[in-house]
């Protein structure tokens, strides 16, 4: 027994606060009394207590409570003991609850308000303590004290109560109706039945809202009321809530009331009210005017929906399949190669563009749209049919390329004829609008072209006397003394390039088929031979005439087409005696600059760009095209497809309101645009200023450099943007007179409207009216009939 005498009484030195709040055993405390004279001492007992239990159980029956106090003398010195406790008073709270706290010893029935005993040295006693009058819920406290001398801390705790706390005019049987409107949050008073006094933590909840609570318990005293106000936030409906416009939304609830410690920390009792919850955030006012306005805008929006479903669903199905006829083309047109001028490969692109720009430049509800579309169809279809022709051209030019008589099977006179013929017709394509007439004539020179070429692959009698007529001629001027048979330079020519000889020899009154595709090449380069001589023996300058010469043999030598043409383009060289050389000096010169027109280009129109020398004689040279022009050219990405109105306004209200803010925009990511040739056309798709690069490169491939180190030439272009207002005069005009006709005829309707709505429920009553505002002839015919589909 004394064990666990010492055992209890040493458990704790200081006073510690458990989990929950409530301390787990008591400690000397040092501070005075402010109820009892200190007395003065010459040294301070060192007492160890212990009380048991460590929270009193308040009877709720009897409002009392007993615990032991395990008190032992660890000082020095005998104490005289003069044990005593202040009044209880609530957690919370300043006022006591008249207490009544009475001691005695162990085993004893307690019948004094103090305990006055000596304890020696090292001993140990019991005391057992009465308290009575704890009739206020929750936790309680109360100091004991050894004279003057606080020794530990009484904590009582009634967590069983009858807590008869609800609503004022609340009857248990039925919901306690709360009403949440606009701008006046509901006001619950709550009655405290008891005598006792709670700190309650009230919530309120329903299915399907946020729930809500109070910040702090409310203190309601016994036998009183308090007022609690519950916020309207997150539970009134929203102000086109159809159904709180004709009629409060309702809903079952829960007041939930729980007793609790003055912090919210614990929760001893609590007591649920079922709620009939009304919500509504107009007032009866508002109500009328809204629900005549909601009428209207029902019998509307079936006029619209009839108005869709009539003109612009099949004018927007109209405008898919143009559009979709329009962009059929995008593939065939990154298809074509650079055998097809450059010009006409922007044309078509531009073309395009423009042709879905003008199908979006109308309503789909617009009157004119159905004779707009026509026009585009059509439009697109010479379109397609122009670029098949492109095609065409790409593929003859190609072919013409691969049968070029490298494997002798072919004549190159008429594969040169053919190549001609196809130039004519790209010219006659190259042009800002191409009607219906240029179509036809260029499609005629491009079936001429291939007829040619595959008259090359036969000998019939008209190329059996062409061949021979050039065959005899040439013999005349190359193999007759007076004339180019005693050049030096055309025998060395004869000599390096094999067959050349061969041709001369060759019997014209013999020509076959077997042999028509060697003859025919050996005489077209013969007549070249002949040209380039002629023109050669007339330069001074040595070391290019020995250059030139070299070059000639070289090309010839081969016997592809991109040789032939190579030789060609010298022999013009020395006619004009303007050599690469020449060409090459200007550029490392510096005196090359990009030139284009039009000088002020706007978005998606076709720019012509080419290289300008400044020598006037190089200019025109065809040793030009021996250099290779790489271009690059900035290209920003643009929607391919015109925004609507609506997204047009959007756009417009953003980029202002973005300007407004201060706002920057992220750049416009752009692409990379690459082409070869001397003269080259483009396109922008956006407005801004653009960067055009030119670089250069010899026969070899090597980079051409000015005297700077710069290998490239560049311009800046500033693109001009189409001034498109977000609502043209015309959508104006048809917007003004849709809603002119449209108002009129919904206010013919609206009495129906509201008898309808009154003869039936909410739903059926709306979908009634919404049905006389589509059925409505009145409206079908604000349009008059919608175009084909």
């Amino acid at each position: 027994m004394n064990k666990m005498f010492v055992v209890a009484a040493l458990l704790m030195i200081t006073a510690a606060e458990p989990q929950d709040g409530v301390p787990t055993a008591l400690s000397p405390a040092r501070e005075p009394s402010p109820t009892v004279p200190h007395v003065q001492a010459e040294s301070v007992p060192i007492l160890d207590v212990a009380i048991m239990p460590e929270r009193l159980a308040v009877d709720p029956q009897t409002n009392t409570a007993s615990a032991s106090i395990l008190i032992a003398n660890s000082g020095p010195d005998a104490v005289d003991l003069l044990i005593m406790a202040d009044d209880f008073t609530p957690e919370g709270s300043t006022e006591g609850m008249s207490a009544k706290v009475l001691f005695g010893i162990n085993g004893e029935t307690p019948s004094k308000p103090e305990f006055q005993q000596k304890l020696a040295k090292n001993e140990r006693l019991r005391i057992r303590m009465d308290v009575s009058n704890l009739w206020q819920a929750g936790v309680s406290r109360s100091r004991l004290m050894n004279h003057a001398q606080k020794i530990g801390d009484i904590v009582a705790v009634k967590s069983q109560f009858p807590f008869n706390v609800g609503p004022l005019g609340w009857k248990g049987d039925t919901p306690f109706p709360l009403r949440f409107e606009q701008g006046s949050a509901p006001l619950v008073i709550l009655k405290n039945d008891d005598l006792q006094s709670y700190d309650v933590d009230w919530s309120v909840t329903s299915s399907g809202l946020p729930g809500k609570k109070s910040a702090r318990p409310v203190h309601v005293g016994g036998q009183s009321t308090e007022v609690i106000q519950v916020p309207e936030g997150g539970w009134l409906p929203g102000k086109y809530n159809i159904s709180a416009l004709l009629n409060d939304v309702e809903s079952d609830g829960l007041l939930k009331l729980v007793a609790t410690d003055q912090k919210g920390e614990r929760r001893w009792k609590s007591r649920d009210i079922p709620l009939r919850i009304q919500r509504s955030y107009w007032s009866a006012v508002q109500r009328s005017f809204l629900t005549f306005l909601l009428l209207a805008l029902l019998v509307s929006a079936g006029g619209i929906a009839s108005l869709l479903v009539t003109h612009w669903m099949p004018n927007r199905l109209r405008r898919i399949t143009v559009r979709e006829l329009i962009e059929s083309t995008s593939t065939k047109i990154r298809a074509l190669t650079n055998m097809v001028y450059s010009s006409l490969r922007v044309g078509v692109r531009v073309e395009r563009t423009r042709l879905l720009q003008r199908l979006h430049s109308r309503s789909a509800i617009s009157p004119d749209f159905a004779a707009l579309a026509k026009a585009c169809e059509a439009s697109a279809h010479r379109l397609i049919h122009e670029i098949e022709m492109l095609e065409r051209v790409d593929q003859l030019m190609r072919q013409i390329e691969t049968n070029w008589p490298s494997a002798g099977v072919h004549g190159p006179t008429l594969l040169r004829r053919a190549c001609v013929v196809l130039y004519d017709a790209q010219a006659t394509l190259e042009r800002p609008e191409v009607n219906d007439a240029e179509v036809a004539a260029a499609d005629a020179l491009i079936q001429q072209a291939a007829t040619t070429i595959d008259n090359a692959e036969t000998l019939d009698e008209a190329a059996t006397k062409f061949v021979s007529a050039r065959l005899t001629e040439l013999k005349a001027l190359l193999k007759e003394p007076g004339r180019l048979g005693c050049k030096a330079s055309l025998k060395e020519i004869l000599d390096s390039v094999p067959g050349l000889k061969d041709g001369l020899e060759f019997d014209v009154a013999n020509l076959a088929s077997s042999h028509f595709s060697d003859i025919d090449t050996t005489s077209t380069k013969l007549d070249l031979v002949a040209r380039f001589v002629e023109t050669w023996e007339l330069l001074k300058d040595d070391a290019a005439k020995e250059d030139s010469k070299n070059k000639f043999i070289e090309a010839l030598r081969r016997t592809g087409f991109t040789d032939f043409r190579r030789a060609e383009a010298l022999t013009e060289q020395v006619r004009e005696e303007v050599f690469v050389e020449d060409v090459k000096r200007e550029i490392e010169a510096g005196r090359v600059s990009i030139v284009f027109e039009p000088q002020s280009p706007k978005v998606n129109q076709a720019v012509s760009f080419r290289i300008d020398f400044r020598n006037t004689k190089i200019n025109n040279a065809a040793a030009r095209n021996a250099i290779v022009y790489e271009w690059e050219f900035d290209h920003a990405t643009a929607p391919e497809e015109e925004p609507g109105i609506v997204r047009r306004s959007a756009r417009w209200i953003r980029d202002r309101w973005r300007k407004f803010a201060g706002y920057t925009p992220s750049p416009v990511p752009r692409q990379k645009w690459r082409e070869k040739a001397l003269a080259v056309s483009h396109y922008f798709p956006a407005a801004e200023t653009f960067t055009v690069m030119a670089r250069f490169f010899d026969e070899d491939g090597e980079p051409l450099k000015n005297e700077k180190g710069d290998a490239v030439v560049s311009e800046r272009i500033w693109v001009a943007g189409a001034k498109r207002r977000p609502w043209g005069e015309r959508t104006k005009i048809e917007a003004l007179r849709l809603i002119i006709v449209l108002l009129i005829t919904v206010a013919g309707l609206l009495i129906g409207a509201r008898d309808e709505l009154a003869k039936l429920d909410l739903i059926p009553g709306l979908i009634a009216v919404f049905m006389i505002g589509f059925t409505a002839d009145q409206i079908k015919n604000i349009l008059g009939p919608p175009g084909p589909t």
